[in-house]
């Protein structure tokens, strides 16, 4: 199960890397929802088109971890 934790986990074990808006999105919805494998498309891609129009299609691990905690 990809939860809030696994992604906080992994997201602050890669401080410095960058990644997809896609998993950023993934990562946001688990925060959001509990559970990234059973979020509704519809609300995932609420969350993706509005991470993608922020960030412009990348964003880095304390990006996300600072989205993930707005929710």
């Amino acid at each position: 199960m990809r939860d809030k934790k696994h992604y906080s986990d992994m997201m602050k074990k890669n401080e410095g890397a960058s990644v997809s808006v896609s998993l950023g999105a993934r990562a946001v919805c688990a925060s959001k929802f509990g559970d990234s494998d059973h979020v509704p498309d519809e609300d995932y891609r609420k969350v993706y088109r509005s991470l993608n129009s922020k960030y412009k299609g990348h964003m880095n691990a304390f990006e996300v971890l600072k989205e993930m905690g707005c929710v």
